[in-house]
């Protein structure tokens, strides 16, 4: 009886666990996610107030149609990654009346580190007058609190 508790128990923990996770992951922001909202904030507007509020863009290309491209971003933020260590010990105690002894090895594995660039980049398209016509989120990196970057910085 004790045994089908605990068994119970632990499914219903593990049941939480999962509702939890989705709960909090459907919370996060996706990269179509914030295209959509992002777009629907600045179509048919004009992209000086674009620039105003996340400055200027960084490169723009002339299209045939009369169009003008640019591309923007956000700096690239480069996040520390700490490195983790795993040690592992192999051994054996043995002992008798005098005494007990330990004979083993151990050995530490060090992995991961380094750094992790986050940044977010959009393309926009304007028509005469300097209207956008077209949004496009070009690259968008985990953020440095949420899964989309550009989720944080195009608020």
């Amino acid at each position: 009886m004790g045994n089908e508790n605990n068994f119970k128990g632990r499914v219903m923990f593990k049941f939480g666990l999962v509702i939890v996770s989705f709960v909090l992951l459907s919370a996060c922001a996706t990269t179509q996610q914030v295209n959509n909202d992002f777009s629907k904030k600045w179509l048919g507007k004009n992209f000086d107030g674009f620039v105003v509020k996340y400055g200027a863009p960084y490169r723009s290309f002339q299209l045939q149609n009369g169009d003008t491209a640019y591309t923007w971003n956000s700096g690239i933020i480069s996040v520390d990654m700490p490195a983790t260590a795993t040690t592992n010990t192999y051994g054996s105690a043995y002992g008798n009346e005098y005494g007990a002894s330990y004979s083993g090895t151990s050995n530490t594995v060090v992995s991961g580190g380094g750094s992790l660039d986050v940044y977010c980049e959009v393309q926009f398209v304007l028509g005469e007058g300097g209207i956008i016509k077209t949004v496009s989120i070009m690259k968008d990196t985990i953020g440095m609190w949420a899964l989309s970057r550009c989720g944080e910085v195009l608020k």
